[in-house]
């Protein structure tokens, strides 16, 4: 072959990844499914206690491992949330007396003493552990979930 000539361009081989790599990124996907229940319990926790900065904390975690695992769904929802997380923390941050949240009843049925001026139904801190919890479901059961078509994930996305 003359120097002077251009070298065809390099195609590697298209392979399919080993079965064993396959089986381990599915293992991942199932123990990272399991930690799920916890990291909601935690967010309903942290939103109890409105504690923004924290809550943030977990949300951002959830958005990056989210796409990391293959739950595009769950990156969306968190992405949202980490930003209005970050909001009612730097307005609490600002202000004596920040916007309050509606808080969800207690298990001895009392409402928390937070001013109540989002309805519950509205509120994307209160919806989300709920959307959290129904995306878990979904994953388990190997069902696609619909972000535009749910009227919950809706009123947190948009």
């Amino acid at each position: 072959m003359n120097d002077d000539q251009p070298k065809p361009p390099f195609k590697p081989e298209q392979k399919s990844p080993p079965s064993n790599l396959k089986d381990v990124l599915a293992d991942l996907k199932a123990d990272y499914l399991k930690t799920l229940p916890a990291k909601i319990e935690k967010i309903k926790t942290l939103t109890f206690h409105q504690s923004w900065e924290q809550l943030a904390d977990e949300y951002h975690k959830l958005k990056g491992t989210g796409k990391t695992y293959g739950f595009p769904e769950i990156t969306l929802v968190c992405e949202k949330l980490e930003k209005l997380s970050q909001e009612k923390w730097a307005e609490t941050k600002n202000q004596s007396h920040a916007s309050p949240l509606s808080l969800p009843a207690t298990e001895d049925n009392s409402l928390s003493s937070a001013n109540r001026e989002i309805p519950a139904t509205d509120n994307p801190f209160l919806l989300a552990p709920k959307l959290l919890e129904r995306l878990l479901r979904a994953y388990d059961r190997n069902e696609k979930f619909d972000l535009l078509h749910d009227s919950t994930a809706k009123k947190i996305l948009l």
